[in-house]
């Protein structure tokens, strides 16, 4: 088991971005743990027909929110035949959020806390992180390589 006591972070950091390298197996245990707690209904069939999306949207958040988001909620609709969820995970309690994760094929999201709970996500779903140009940052990458899940990063 790994364990970190300490965070170098350089001098005169504001904020961290939460990045390190999960134990293999740990977000298993823990989704696991949430899926027994809150009743979590798996995927009955996966990928699904149509495959479902989840499609995070956020509260303008210091620029981090899909300004086209209907737009393209419609177009992945229409012209893809996918099912979508567009739908802002902030007005959902824990368990709901966690319910709505383990249903998606694909989750779509512009960083930030709204994709933290793709770790339970389906073992085989996709993850499409979209990063303002003035940012990058890992830790969404690591939870999905941790969970053995495709991870797509977008600037």
């Amino acid at each position: 088991l790994l364990a970190y006591r300490y965070v170098i972070a350089p001098v005169g950091t504001i904020g961290m971005d939460y990045n390190m390298v999960y134990p293999d197996g740990a977000l298993d245990t823990i989704g696991d743990a949430v899926r027994r707690k809150y009743a979590i209904k798996p995927r009955s069939v996966f990928p699904a027909t149509p495959a479902r999306v989840l499609l995070i949207k956020r509260r303008s958040s210091r620029g981090r929110s899909f300004m086209n988001g209907d737009e393209l909620k419609r177009n992945l609709t229409l012209r893809h035949g996918f099912q979508v969820d567009f739908t802002d995970l902030g007005t959902m309690t824990f368990g709901e959020q966690a319910q709505i994760a383990a249903q998606a094929d694909l989750v779509i999201g512009v960083h930030g806390a709204g994709l933290n709970n793709v770790y339970m996500a389906p073992p085989d779903a996709c993850v499409v992180e979209i990063f303002p140009p003035q940012l990058i940052a890992t830790h969404h990458l690591l939870v999905a390589a941790s969970r053995r899940l495709c991870y797509i990063p977008l600037v």
